[in-house]
């Protein structure tokens, strides 16, 4: 084999690794505790449907942040905190637009976009940063 073919290895394998790391159960727990916690009057959407696009959302997420940060050269940490600050603000954007809650003060929403970003910056710079040390 070359060294281009043993780099694609690589570079798979890697976003394979981040991908499974990003979608799985450990790192989705605190959203699906979360989530479920609220009131269905005031979610517009059904679980179930957030149950199978989250994680899908949390491992595409983490595996580009790890092509991102291995081309830039950024530490684990460096990446895990940007990753969470674009994925706390995307979200915020995407619920906001969406309408995908129903709150009836603007105190309940801003304590919901509190509990997203807390919520993103935990489970990226906690639970995938020890799941990714530590498989790694």
């Amino acid at each position: 084999m070359d060294k281009y073919n043993i780099f694609l290895q690589f570079r798979y394998r890697m976003t394979l690794k981040s991908f499974i790391i990003g979608s799985s159960f450990p790192a989705m727990i605190p959203s699906y505790y979360y989530v479920k916690n609220i009131p269905h009057p005031q979610r517009q959407f059904h679980f179930h449907k957030y149950a199978y696009t989250a994680p899908i959302y949390f491992g595409i997420l983490n595996s580009v942040s790890a092509i991102i940060g291995s081309h830039f050269g950024t530490t684990l940490v460096q990446r895990l905190f940007i990753t969470a600050q674009v994925s706390a603000i995307f979200m915020i954007m995407w619920i906001t637009y969406h309408k995908d809650y129903k709150f009836s003060s603007k105190r309940e929403w801003y304590n919901h976009y509190l509990q997203i970003y807390m919520r993103h910056a935990f489970v990226f710079l906690v639970v995938i940063y020890l799941l990714e040390r530590f498989l790694g």
